[in-house]
């Protein structure tokens, strides 16, 4: 009989010695957690629900994610993408909704971060709400572009090899009769692995050494699905892979993951034995520019390396597991996600194309034109044909329309081009509605844009509405009058 000696406790069992140690360990780290956030962001955890019936519990990430922000008492909400639903209420806020929620979750663009788990991938509706998120301005930690290139395998490999990273000899495989051009194209020799091109921890990845056993198993493998695209890829012999965690610029967490017996997949979900891993300066850079290919900002790289040490990157997933690499490395993974997306100099959000000219509704005011000028690093301008400042009140007016609006400050403007001179205009403050979103006191001066669209905005407004301007198109989000 074996005994397992820990913290002074004598264990005859290894694997309850192991469930001691994770026990402290966790405790240690979420004490460690146990301060208050000073952010003023909400975080939305999207998930999917455990297939198990009546099993409430989240998966383990998830779980991690909203345990840390409780602690440093960040607000927070799990939502189940599979049955929540998103709210636009008439002062023009959002709340995101569980299916069993009526109060909901508010979700704001210059307030909310969301979190999105790989298992929200599995269905199309449920990626639709990542886009709705996106749409609302909401930073998605990955977004759906990035979700989908990394779910497909043949389309991440693209990727890489666009950015000039090594990957293994890679073909498509759409039917029986591209198997010889396929294989031929790979180097022509066995052993080969197939892949589907969705497929995650394993599952979809064969490995072959013969003509007889390759076609046997996309026979089969066509058998049940007559649609299934596969690839077929160049085999590299190694005990183990690496998996690279990469956050925004730099690696936060490396391991390696050990063949499983009687295998030749290395997946820490099927068994397989794990270590920490110390990556040179070369290998880090290439997991940073191999995650940026994708587009991610958390991102879990895979790599491998032949025989005589050149790296070879496998896949990339976007939304990887924790609990492995944490038990490898003993590093706080999550922790550290949590801290990294509560800042928003980190956030990259997914901008709309509109064009150079929309109509936008000011309140209290009505429907203008307005241009998107990226040149403007000012304020917004909105057309007025006089105004008159008395004391804190200027009164201005368009056409027969008279206004009234405290202003905020007088700003020396320079006119440029032809009218090369400055004035001083008043600053107000105007509620302005655009493609369905509300924009609650943006600053305005106050400007002769006579025969000129009336408004003008800035590119402060452009990165509140989370916009891409196309110079060559008009009325893309919205309806000319």
């Amino acid at each position: 009989m074996s005994i397992t000696k820990f913290d002074d406790y004598l264990f005859e069992d290894s694997d309850l010695a192991e469930q001691y140690k994770k026990l402290k360990y966790d405790k240690e780290r979420d004490e460690l957690n146990e301060k208050v956030s000073d952010s003023d962001v909400n975080v939305i955890i999207l998930t999917s629900r455990k297939e198990e019936k009546d099993d409430k519990d989240l998966f383990r990430t998830a779980g991690r994610i909203s345990k840390i922000c409780k602690s440093k008492k960040i607000p927070h909400y799990v939502v189940f993408a599979e049955d929540s639903h998103i709210i636009r209420h008439d002062d023009g806020s959002r709340t995101i909704h569980n299916v069993d929620d009526e109060k909901g979750f508010p979700i704001e663009a210059e307030k909310t971060v969301a979190l999105i788990r790989g298992s929200v991938a599995k269905l199309r509706s449920s990626m639709n709400t990542v886009t709705q998120l996106e749409r609302n301005g909401i930073c998605c930690i990955n977004s759906r572009r990035t979700i989908e290139a990394c779910s497909d395998k043949y389309r991440t490999i693209l990727r890489l090899a666009d950015a000039a990273l090594p990957t293994p000899k890679t073909a498509l495989l759409q039917n029986i009769n591209a198997i010889d051009f396929a294989f031929e194209s790979i180097g022509g020799k066995f052993p080969v692995v197939c892949k589907t091109l969705s497929g995650s921890k394993g599952v979809g990845v064969f490995y072959s050494e013969s003509w007889k056993s390759l076609k046997s198993i996309l026979e089969m493998v066509w058998k049940i699905n007559d649609e299934e695209e596969l690839l077929i890829q160049q085999y590299i012999d190694s005990p183990y892979d690496l998996r690279v965690h990469v956050l925004g610029d730099e690696v936060i967490a490396a391991m390696k993951r050990f063949v499983v017996k009687e295998d030749f997949r290395s997946n820490y979900s099927l068994g397989g034995k794990i270590a920490n891993a110390k990556l040179t300066s070369e290998q880090k850079d290439m997991c940073v520019t191999a995650s940026k290919a994708v587009g991610a900002i958390w991102g879990g790289v895979d790599f491998i390396l032949d025989k005589k040490g050149n790296p070879y990157i496998i896949e990339i997933n976007s939304s990887p597991g924790t609990e492995g690499i944490e038990k490898a490395t003993n590093l706080d993974v999550v922790n550290t996600i949590v801290d990294y997306i509560i800042d928003k100099n980190n956030w990259v959000k997914v901008a709309q194309e509109c064009g150079f000219r929309e109509i936008l509704e000011v309140k209290g005011i009505g429907n203008l034109e307005g241009k998107f000028d990226t040149g403007n690093g000012s304020l917004c301008v909105i057309h007025t044909d006089e105004y008159k400042i008395d004391k804190n009140i200027v009164r201005w007016k368009i056409g027969d329309k008279k206004f009234k609006h405290k202003y905020k400050t007088i700003k020396e403007v320079n006119v440029g081009g032809l009218r090369d001179y400055s004035e001083e205009r008043p600053v107000i403050e105007l509620d302005v509605v655009f493609d369905g979103v509300i924009y609650k006191a943006i600053d305005f001066t106050l400007g002769d844009r006579n025969n000129r669209i009336p408004i003008l905005l800035n590119r402060k407004f452009m990165r509140k509405a989370n916009v891409m301007v196309n110079p060559s198109k008009t009325f893309v989000l919205t309806k000319k009058e």
